[in-house]
């Protein structure tokens, strides 16, 4: 039985979290390497950003996959889906997590926004 069949079982589920996690890991690499390789993000930690992009999109892709799974296919309900997971993805993890990360507060703020701009662009194209 297919993720999106309208079956609810524990299978179903866990086909649909596989589902999901692959298909985050094939956009978060593509959308990962065609930023890294246009100067738009560079890797961190010894590891090239499309790794960093991978991993998101595993995680963003395998809780989405369940959520989302027993919707009708097609490209109008999947992109705006998509674009708002990045777009959240993109608020929580560059205008909050990373300056966390730093040891600096969260700046929510239309100049904090500006600089990472161009990470919003790839967390729209990639769904998270």
């Amino acid at each position: 039985m297919a993720p999106g069949d309208g079956v609810a079982g524990p299978v179903a589920r866990w086909a649909s979290v596989g589902a999901g996690a692959g298909g985050g890991l094939v956009a978060g690499v593509l959308v990962g390497a065609l930023m890294e390789h246009q100067g738009m993000v560079a890797g961190r930690a010894g590891a090239p950003a499309w790794v960093a992009f991978g991993v998101l999109g595993v995680v963003v892709g395998a809780a989405m996959g369940p959520l989302h799974g027993h919707r009708a296919p097609g490209a109008a309900v999947a992109v705006p889906g998509g674009m708002t997971a990045g777009l959240l993805g993109w608020m929580v993890w560059f205008l909050t997590g990373e300056p966390l990360l730093r040891g600096e507060a969260p700046e929510w703020s239309a100049e904090a926004a500006g600089r990472a701009y161009r990470e919003l662009v790839g967390c729209l194209l990639s769904g998270g």
